[in-house]
């Protein structure tokens, strides 16, 4: 029986549920980098922190990365910090993808916890291609068009 699981039975909830929220409220900030939000990341960065808690080394380092994403979030509104912004919290989302992954695919047993870690994983990985997308989209503005409609999408 694997004894840090039952310790913390129910770890992954907790990312899923900033995540979806992160997801949802992310539409209504408008298209530009809004000040707002760094803190609606927030519960997401403490939720990915505390979900990498089983070995020490591995905290340190979300901690430290953890710190930067939401300094890069806060430095982001600010124009011509929008990259350097977004690759920390590009960098922090990949490696509590890994940690996540790791731990739903090395789980002996399937939980409902398991589940969380896996839906959250999967929309993870969604939103790190979006930050790539959004990347690509600053270092070659234009990048992405319609031929239909005359807008950008941005």
């Amino acid at each position: 029986m694997n004894v840090g699981a039952k310790s913390r039975p129910s770890r992954f909830h907790y990312l899923l549920a900033a995540e979806l929220v992160l997801i949802i409220l992310y539409p209504f900030l408008g298209y530009q980098r809004h000040p707002l939000f760094g803190f609606i990341a927030l519960p997401t960065v403490i939720a990915g922190i505390c979900v990498v808690t089983a070995d020490r080394r591995i905290v340190t380092v979300a901690l430290g990365l953890g710190v930067f994403a939401i300094a890069g979030n806060f430095v982001s509104s600010i124009e011509g910090l929008r990259s350097p912004g977004l690759i920390c919290w590009m960098v922090f989302s990949v490696f509590i993808l890994v940690v996540v992954l790791h731990t739903v695919l090395m789980s002996v047993e399937v939980s409902m916890d398991t589940l969380y870690g896996a839906i959250a994983a999967y929309l993870l990985i969604g939103v790190v291609w979006g930050m790539a997308y959004d990347l690509l989209e600053i270092a070659s503005p234009g990048s992405f068009f319609s031929l239909i409609h005359v807008e950008r999408f941005t």
